[in-house]
């Protein structure tokens, strides 16, 4: 999954923050169950902290996967907060040999 608009603040602790960051997004949504495996910046850090870098978010299970994209709506959007996320996922062929 991919999530933007997370709002990034020091390179020293990304990780953990990002990490405080989702699960305060996981509980806002009542996915509160939802594990994560793995949780990665993708591209360089911008210049301008008002356009933070979008999150590879790997999940535990697909069943997390679709519990966190049909609850996504509940996300509230804070001013200046650090949840107004988008969250989305690549539509990916689960099947070999499907196209």
């Amino acid at each position: 999954m991919v999530c933007h608009r997370v709002y990034e603040d020091s390179p020293e602790q990304r990780i953990e923050e990002d990490t405080t960051v989702l699960a305060a997004m996981f509980h806002e949504i009542g996915a509160d169950d939802v594990k994560l495996e793995s949780v990665v910046r993708l591209g360089k850090r911008p210049d301008d902290p008002a356009r933070p870098r979008p999150m590879k978010i790997v999940l535990d299970s697909v069943e997390g996967k679709v519990k966190l994209l049909r609850n996504a709506k509940k996300l509230a959007v804070e001013k200046g907060g650090r949840l107004g996320a988008g969250v989305y996922s690549p539509r990916l062929d689960t099947q070999p040999g499907s196209h």
